[in-house]
């Protein structure tokens, strides 16, 4: 289930958080930490307003009872072609986490 994937990602970061702090040091990797923690809450943001932007764009009769998510971000920007870009990526993106995924569980 996701939630299994979303902890084996995690688990193994936080797992290697302490040898990170060992070869880096606890000034810098600390900095480092908060600096990305700033960094990935100022995207989130950004993503936000974008989102907002993109259903005022798109008006609900083009979206057809769709949610306003990634694909149109790529509608309000390109139109169509852009749609179609950012959901090939999300199909190409899911495979090859699938494969990976099953290189890593050895299946």
């Amino acid at each position: 289930t996701w939630a299994n994937l979303s902890s084996l990602l995690i688990g193994g970061a936080l797992l290697q958080m302490g040898f990170v702090f060992q070869t880096s040091g606890l000034a810098f990797a600390a900095f480092v930490v908060v600096t990305l923690s700033i960094l990935c809450c100022w995207t989130l943001v950004l993503v936000t307003r974008c989102l907002d932007k993109a259903a005022e764009l798109v008006p609900d009769n083009e979206r057809e009872g769709q949610t306003v998510d990634w694909p149109l971000i790529g509608q309000a920007a390109f139109g169509f072609w852009g749609k179609l870009s950012v959901t090939s990526f999300f199909v190409v993106d899911l495979v090859a986490t699938i494969l990976y995924l099953q290189v890593l569980c050895g299946t």
